[in-house]
Order: C-alpha cells, then structure tokens, then sequence
C-alpha cells in the first residue's frame, strides 16, 4: 500500500523539533531566488528532480509537481542542478508557486481511487502537462511523453520541450 502522508497528535512544545526535520515549505515567502539557488549550488552533483522530491530541502513538492514544474521550465527531470541557470532558477520557483496554488485551488489531483476526505476528486488532472501522460502527445508540440525512473520515482517528461 501507498503512503501519501501521516497525521500524529503532538504538542504545541514538540513542534520546532518536527519541523526542524523539514526544508522550507515550498509556497512560503522565504522560499525565494536566493534560497533555491544556494540549495541548488549546494547540491550541484544531485538531478533536479531529487533536490525537488527532498523534503528536508523543500517541504512540501511532491511527484507529480515536480514533473509539472521541470517541464513548466523546459528542464529534464534529470539535469544536474549545477547545470540550472539564474533565468532557469527563477522560472523554477515561480512555476512551483503557481502550480502548487492552483492544485490546491483545483482540490489537488486525484488518480485511481484518491479521493478527498468528501469523497471527491480533486480537479487538477486536466491541467496536468507530462504526470501520467506517458505515451501520449505532448500538448506542447506533439512529441510522446516518456515515463522513467528518477531517483526511484517514476518520472514523466518531454524530451523535445525538456532540455
């Protein structure tokens, strides 16, 4: 079975402890261009998409916006992140901002039988570029999206719209 999260009671003093395990969150206003560009220095050697899916870099962005922010950007899921450029780092984070806002406007993405604690699926599916297309026409430029493995996650890009 999947795992998608956890709940657990704790107290009010017990917080900063468990948050100290966690990175920035990823719609906060510290999550900035300064901020993402020194964990992308620091990490220069790792693929994008692991710097992305690490939550004790950046809590908060999961798979399937991972893959929607890369190609958002135009970048492969597996470039290495000392390859990203200031422009690239930018377009990063404004896209990871925008995708996340609009998921949680759109009640998130429901594949299968995920549904909301209502029972309802979540309405970003039809926004969703590359996750879960694979196989199919890139709605960009019509090339098919290919599905691989990243970092043990599978990974959905576009190798004509991803450099």
């Amino acid at each position: 079975m999947r795992k998608f999260g956890w709940m657990r009671v704790v107290s009010a003093g017990d917080l900063t402890s468990i948050f100290a395990n966690y990175g920035v969150e990823a719609l906060a206003d510290d999550f900035n261009f300064r901020l993402l560009k020194a964990i992308l220095n620091r990490y220069g050697n790792r693929k994008i998409k692991q710097i992305l899916l690490d939550q004790t870099l950046i809590a908060g962005l999961g798979n399937i916006y991972a893959d929607e922010a890369c190609f958002a950007v135009g970048i492969l899921p597996t470039r290495l992140a000392k390859n990203i450029t200031d422009s690239e780092i930018k377009k990063l984070l404004s896209h990871i901002k925008r995708i996340l806002k609009l998921s949680i406007d759109k009640k998130g993405t429901s594949y299968n039988t995920y549904v909301n604690l209502d029972g309802k699926s979540g309405g970003f599916v039809p926004y969703l570029k590359v996750y879960g297309r694979q196989g199919l026409k890139c709605k960009k430029c019509q090339s098919v999206i290919i599905r691989n493995k990243v970092v043990g996650r599978g990974t959905h890009f576009c190798v004509n719209c991803q450099k």
